[in-house]
């Protein structure tokens, strides 16, 4: 989950949530791009992307990501990458980048797309299971044909 003040993509997508002009996205995967892409669609937005790895979109079909790039690109919109984000408070994101060092960003909405699968069930999953494997978002959030994958590795090992 997001820390308090922070929203997720289901909030966005699912529940609909308007994010403010300023929009400061966290995670420049294919969730974080995707959020972009979304919001850019549907209105006037300035968005930063903040990126640990020197590229954004690696988990990206390249067909898409071209498309994605030039869509933000001709949108203005920011990259900030090989940066970790230090602190969020009070509608500023404080970022560490190693070669620039810290750089503060105001922001009306902070969008959070670096997701965790939900572990709260797997300890009662594991004390009355002989035998649990987990697979797809539940090992770890990827995209869909991972989750085919392991259901076919784990089909071959049983």
């Amino acid at each position: 989950t997001a820390p308090e003040g922070v929203l997720t993509p289901y909030n966005i997508i699912s529940e609909a949530t308007k994010p403010g002009k300023h929009v400061v996205i966290i995670g420049g995967n294919g969730v974080g791009l995707g959020i972009a892409v979304f919001l850019l669609r549907h209105g006037d937005y300035h968005i930063t992307i903040v990126e640990k790895s020197s590229k954004p979109g690696k988990d990206v079909n390249p067909f898409y990501l071209w498309q994605y790039i030039k869509l933000m690109k001709e949108r203005k919109v920011v990259f900030i990458t090989g940066a970790s984000v230090s602190v969020i408070d009070n509608r500023k994101v404080s970022v560490s980048v190693p070669s620039t060092g810290e750089k503060l960003i105001e922001a009306d909405t902070v969008i959070m797309t670096l997701l965790e699968p939900e572990r709260n069930w797997r300890d009662s999953v594991l004390r009355t299971s002989k035998e649990v494997h987990f697979i797809g978002d539940a090992r770890k959030p990827r995209r869909l044909n991972n989750a085919i994958h392991d259901g076919y590795r784990l089909g071959m090992v049983l």
